[in-house]
Parts: C-alpha cells; structure tokens; sequence
C-alpha cells in the first residue's frame, strides 16, 4: 500500500524532498562551535557587593585543546562585565577583546596549543549587574546584585564559558556575600567562613556539572524529608511557610520521574527563591530557582514540575545544538503534563494538552522546531515553537506508538545519553529502534516542518440489518500528512471509536455501530496538533494576550476581534477586549466590553464574576462610587472565588479601588 495518494507529479517531488530532510538538517548545526578547547575545572572566587550592586570576581580555567595551533579562545561572556586582568599559568598578561553585544570574549594566548594540550588561563573581572541591557537573552535580566538578595544564573555568562549546557566541568565556588545574607549554589556546600561583616561560602561540584548558578538572599532553610532524596528549601521569611508543602511536592515529582525516566540524577535537590526580576523558574544541577511570584499559596505544581524535569532532560541528558532545544523545553513541558496526568487525573492532563496544544498553534508560522537557533529565547514564538509543540510532538509520538513503547523510548534516551550531549537524530534513532518502525514521516513532518493541518469531516448513516453503518472520509488540507487519527461516534448505546489512517487530504473510513449515531467527532481526546474553528478562536484570543502582555494593546484588540470574527458570541475574547481597554484607562470602552462578555456564552465561567469585578473598578475610577457597590455586590453574589475574585470584591466594597497614577500628557 502506498504512504499516501499524490494528485500530480509535482507533490511527488515535494514528498521526496521532505523524506531526505533529515540527511541534511540533522547532519549539523551551523551555529556549532564546540569541538576546539574542554574547559575540565574552574576555580572561583566571586564577591557579591550589595553596597554597589556589583559582582567583582576571578576565575582560573583549566583548558584542554581538543585541535592543533589553537591560539585563541572565543568564550561566552556577560556584556555588562568587565575584565581587569587576563594571565596565563605562567602570569604572562595576555590579550584580550570583549564584543559586550555580542556576550563575547577573546582571549589570545601567548603560545598556541596543540592537541590535547593543557593551559590555566586566570580572568579578573567586575560589573553592576542589575539590568536586562546587554543581557545574552534580550531584555531578559539572568544576573541581578542587589541591595538583599541576587542571583546568577549560569545563562547570564556571569562566568566566562566555553558555550552554553556542553562542556561539563567540575567547579570550585568561593562566594562572599555580606554577613546576614546566604548563598545558594549546586553541588555540595563544603564550609562556611563566618566573618564581622563578610560570610564566605564554599561550594564544591563533580566533573558532571555545567557551570554554574547561584542565589543570594536573606533565607530561611528548611529540610523536607521525602522517600527518594533530600529536598532543602531556601525560601525568604514571608515565604517559609510554605516550604514543606513545596518540598513534599517536589518528593512526588521526583518519585513519579524516577518511576517513568530513571533515577534522579544528583545526590540531592534545592529549591530557593528569587526575586520577580528574571525568569519564572530556573534549573542548574541538583537546584530549582523559583520566583516569589510562582511560589503561590497552593503549591504550583506545574512550575515545580517543569524545574524538576529539567534535571533529567537539559540537565542530566543535555541538546546537543540549538536546533535540539525542544529536547529541553519540550521535554520538560511534557514531563510536567505526565505528572498532572498521574497527580491530578486525566482529565486535568487533557486540559494541560489542550491549552499546550492552542499555544503551539499560536505562533507555530514563526518556524520549525528545527529551526529554534533562528528564534530569540523567552520570547513567545521560541516557547510556542520549542517550548508547547516540543511538548505535543511528544503527545503525539506516545499516540503513535503507544503508552509501553513511548515511555520506553524515554527511559531508554535518558539511560543510554546520561551527560553527554544528544540530537534529535539520536532521538529519532532510539524511537526507530524501539518500536522497529520507521518515523520518518512523523519527524519530517512535526520537526522539519511547519504547519498543522485543518479537519473537516464528510459521512452518511445507513441502518443495516445489525444495526447501522457510518461511512464517510477525513479532509484536511495537508497533502503530505500521515497520521492515526480517532473518529467516535457517540450512540444511543455504547459509543464507538476506529483509528483512521490519515494520509494525504483525504482519507476514507467505515464504521459500523449497534446503536443510532447521534454525533460523530475527530479526534477527540486531541492527540493531534490541529485545527478546527473552536482552535482557532482560542488561538486568537491566545496570540491578543501575547501581545497584550508585551504592552501592545491596540494590537492585542485586533486580534481578540479576529476571535470575535468566528465567534461573536465569546465570552472571553470580549473580556479580553476589555481588559485592553481598561488598561489603557479607556473606561467607557472597556465598560461597554465587560457588558458584551456578560451577554455572551459566559465560558468559561470566571468570567461573570470578573466581569462584575472590573465593572466595579470602572465605576469607582470615575467616583461612581453607588454603581461600584452594586458590581461588587454581584460579584459577592455569584460565590465565585476564583483566583480571589469575590475577595477583591470585598476589599474594594469595604474601600474604593483608586486607579493607577496615569501621566495624561
């Protein structure tokens, strides 16, 4: 039987040029530069001057040429640092230039090295950090000093590197902070020098450690036994409460990973807090940075499990090129929803995959997985192509091959790549080899390329002797599609469900059932990456709230009204209108908006009770104090509490909401 039917010669051609992708595009990543120098060991001592927001530091660097005639070194390192000093294990002075745009280092050495060759090469080195200027990731700030607490995240170059999650090295950390506040690094804490006004904290790493992250801050330290390993928290004062609930979590993730994956990687975890100026979480070896901001009342699972996957995929098991990224981020966005499948049922992980799904699509035109070198870092197209369709290719292979072969694959990936460096030709290789298949097609397809397809669905019933018959074909509008797909039809009876091969833009299928149909859906528990017209509304509200979120209301408007195009009845998409409008202080506007929500299908259904909520606002923003007190009223009345609707009702019924300070020039 063919792979799929081809209506001309033309897509015959293009079938075959997409078949040979992966000779090419995973034969090497054009932006790699690993292979000239190892650095085996670094040495350490950095100083965290609170006073003026400044990190002054030294590092000594064992290198290792891994080629012949290396006479420079090309090291990644953070623009907003300056070097002072560069010596030689002779301490000769040696050359240097910074391109601080670049976050690049050149070190020109007095004497090439040949291959296999060994050299020390000690930086001195300082600068404010306490900026997103100049950061390796744009206006993404990974390294902050601060008056009480900081951090350094190994992204942020603090410590001049050979690349970025490759070169594995064991590390000596001596890091002074003042007295009163603690650091927090991974590896093992060796001894702290208590001094008058300065503490000394010295770490220690293995040879399996890539270099190196570390937070400062005013903690208080908690042990939380578990089953597995030790969990030690570092939460602030305000925060310490919840460390036992946040540990014991953290022992749950990690047993229910070790059952699926393999062992935990390190001898123990930390968990410690950082400020709201970075990233929402942060993974380094045997250590989770969590933001105050992610660290909520009721445990955040979602984000601990996210960090914590990370130790095995990114951490333990690491890309290889920037193009294998989703082997990180996908990876670890999956393992979460694998846990939420396991902690919270499987209808909460059928939520996770649908909304995992609607923010794959949502910006899934800005390129192919295999393209992610081409996307900037924490942007929402990097987590949309990288982060969410990284983690539904995964959905979509374990509905492939099915749940035995899939977690297989995984275990096997995680076993035969421990520390070292792996593509997405590795993966696709273990995949091949356990499940003795083929997968071309899939990868080319979900990896290579781009686009999702759009179904539509054609049948008649006919009642037979034994019953009745549904027959009828799949469209979609990807010719070069293959994929199982599930078709239900719901009966007066017992439902029945056929896999149906979809290959190319029509596919046929024939289903007979004992009852009377009395709906016919596609897929639909959603183990396909697609769209249809409901997708595509949320797809449209999702893209407004990322635009939203950066601040560009008028296009966020735009785009919500696009939703409202398929939909004028969506309830959510109006409030999101009105919450551009709100934010811009347009009150009429927005008042106008939060009605039309109201008179819509009210899904989902927070939206009544923030409806009324924002109403209130509106009124009281301009002194309409009575018709504030009757929204707050219905918002009480609706006894929906909803991320702490109906007590921010309250609180503004007992005091009237004043609107930010606005500069009306």
């Amino acid at each position: 039987m063919a792979l799929m039917r081809f209506k001309n010669r033309q897509w015959l051609f293009v079938f075959a040029a997409v078949m040979l992708l992966p000779v090419t595009a995973w034969a090497k990543d054009p932006e790699d530069t690993r292979g000239r120098i190892d650095v085996k060991n670094y040495v350490v001592d950095a100083k965290f001057d609170a006073a003026s927001h400044q990190l002054e530091a030294k590092v000594k660097m064992q290198v290792v040429a891994r080629e012949s005639a290396i006479s420079d070194l090309d090291l990644n390192f953070n623009g907003n640092l300056t070097p002072t000093r560069v010596v030689d294990s002779r301490n000769r002075t040696l050359r240097y230039s910074q391109d601080v745009d670049a976050s690049k280092l050149r070190v020109e050495l007095t004497n090439p090295l040949d291959k296999s060759q060994e050299e020390s090469i000690t930086i001195e080195y300082h600068g404010v950090l306490e900026r997103a200027d100049r950061s390796p990731v744009e206006d993404v700030l990974l390294a902050k000093v601060g008056d009480s607490s900081g951090y350094f995240l190994a992204r942020s170059y603090w410590l001049p590197m050979n690349g970025y999650n490759f070169n594995r090295a064991s590390i000596q950390l001596n890091m002074t902070v003042p007295s009163g506040l603690t650091a927090v690094s991974q590896g093992r804490l060796r001894g702290v020098d208590k001094g008058s006004a300065e503490d000394v904290y010295h770490w220690q790493t293995d040879a399996q450690d890539f270099p190196l992250t570390v937070a400062v801050g005013k903690y208080v330290e908690t042990k939380v036994p578990t089953e597995s390993i030790p969990v030690v928290m570092y939460l602030n004062a305000s925060e310490a409460g919840l460390a036992k609930s946040y540990g014991e979590m953290a022992g749950k993730i990690i047993d229910f990973y070790t059952r699926k994956f393999s062992l935990f990687p390190f001898a123990g975890l930390t968990i410690a807090e950082i400020d709201d100026t970075t990233l929402g979480g942060y993974a380094a070896p045997g250590l989770v940075l969590l933001s105050h901001r992610g660290l909520t009342a009721k445990v955040n699972y979602r984000l601990l499990a996210h960090e914590i996957a990370q130790q095995w995929w990114g951490l333990r098991m690491s890309p290889k090129f920037k193009s294998d990224d989703w082997l990180r981020e996908g990876f670890a966005a999956y393992s979460a929803a694998l846990f939420i499948e396991d902690y919270a049922g499987t209808g909460a992980y059928e939520d996770e995959m649908k909304d995992i799904g609607v923010r794959a699509l949502t910006h899934e035109d800005a390129g192919s997985i295999s393209n992610a070198s081409r996307l900037t870092e924490e942007t929402n197209e990097y987590r949309s192509v990288v982060e969410y369709k990284g983690a539904f290719v995964l959905h979509m292979l374990r509905s492939v091959v099915g749940d035995d072969k899939f977690f297989k694959i995984i275990q096997t990936v995680a076993t035969k790549y421990a520390y070292q460096p792996v593509t997405t030709a590795d993966f696709k290789s273990v995949a091949e080899q356990v499940t003795a298949q083929d997968l071309t097609y899939f990868f080319a397809e979900w990896v290579l390329s781009t686009g999702a397809p759009d179904f539509r669905l054609k049948y008649t019933v006919y009642r037979t002797q034994k019953g009745f018959r549904v027959q009828g074909h799949v469209e979609q509008d990807m010719d070069t599609l293959r994929m199982p797909v599930e078709v239900k039809v719901e009966t007066q009876g017992k439902p029945e469900s056929k896999t149906v091969e979809v290959i190319g833009t029509s596919s046929d299928f024939e289903i007979s059932t004992f009852g009377q149909p009395v709906r016919i859906e596609l897929d639909p528990n959603h183990r396909l990456l697609r769209y249809d017209d409901k997708i595509k509304i949320l797809v449209a509200i999702q893209r407004g709230k990322d635009l939203f979120d950066q601040g560009e209301y008028v296009e966020a408007i735009e785009a919500y009204r696009k939703a409202l195009d398929l939909d004028k009845h969506n309830s959510l998409a109006q409030y999101r209108i009105a919450e551009a409008f709100f934010a811009q202080h347009n009150y009429n506007s927005a008042a106008n908006a939060y009605r039309e929500a109201l008179n819509g299908d009210l899904e989902p259904k927070w939206i009544e009770v923030f409806c009324h909520l924002q109403l209130g606002k509106v009124y009281d923003a301009l002194g309409q104090r009575e018709r504030a007190l009757a929204e707050y009223r219905r918002a009480i009345d609706s006894n929906d509490n909803t991320q702490g609707a109906v007590d921010e009702a309250r609180k503004y019924q007992a005091s009237p909401y004043k609107e930010p300070k606005t500069d009306f020039r």
